[in-house]
């Protein structure tokens, strides 16, 4: 009997954003965040999300899903990058 090899499988936590950073396509990327969306991406990842708190970055172009929640973060591959897109 030939053994099948399992596909990698993916999950919701897995994001372009995140994997480009990651892999060194970008130095850094945003993303918006309510519940994981930045922070769990980038920890899957093996790069450094963060959600500041809500309006610390622009919201300009955002469509919230909730005002009081939402806000945009960075992910980068690492702290310092996270600090200068703050800065």
């Amino acid at each position: 009997m030939e053994e099948v090899k399992s596909q990698p499988k993916m999950t919701k936590l897995e994001t372009g954003s995140a994997v480009a950073a990651a892999a060194n396509i970008c130095a850094a990327t945003v993303g918006t965040e309510t519940d994981g969306s930045v922070v769990c991406p980038s920890g899957n990842n093996l790069s450094v999300g963060l959600k500041p708190t809500a309006g610390l970055v622009s919201q300009d172009e955002i469509i919230p899903i909730t005002h009081s929640q939402d806000t945009t973060g960075p992910m980068c591959r690492r702290v310092t990058d996270v600090g200068i897109m703050l800065g």
